[in-house]
């Protein structure tokens, strides 16, 4: 969604009831993406929670499920990170990059290896 719009203007004319889209002047500029798979989002109690999750991801491949919490990325915790928009930023570093995610499920803590790779 976004990171096709973000490289175009978008008019919407209600009267005539048409969406019509024009280069933006990031049209040809590359933005980095998401390599994990994961869709992520604050819960009302602060914590990172997996809302969905791509099949055939780095997510998918490490074993992280819809509802784990994530508590910590190689050691440290979501709030030095930087809460989701560190994490997001981490999860748009080169294909390749490995980390150790420690999830919450339920009573349950799993430490589990998420290598990044490019998506389509």
């Amino acid at each position: 969604g976004n990171d096709v719009l973000r490289h175009f203007v978008l008019y919407l004319d209600y009267k005539q009831q048409r969406v019509m889209l024009e280069k933006g002047k990031d049209f040809g500029r590359d933005f980095p993406r998401d390599r994990s798979g994961l869709s992520l989002m604050l819960s009302d109690e602060g914590h990172l929670v997996v809302y969905y999750i791509s099949g055939d991801s780095p997510a998918f491949s490490a074993g992280i499920q819809k509802g784990d919490i994530i508590a910590s990325i190689d050691g440290k915790k979501i709030s030095e990170i930087g809460s989701l928009l560190g994490v997001r930023a981490l999860f748009k570093e080169k294909a390749g990059t490995i980390y150790t995610v420690e999830i919450r499920r339920g009573n349950e803590v799993k430490k589990l290896v998420l290598t990044l790779k490019d998506l389509i």
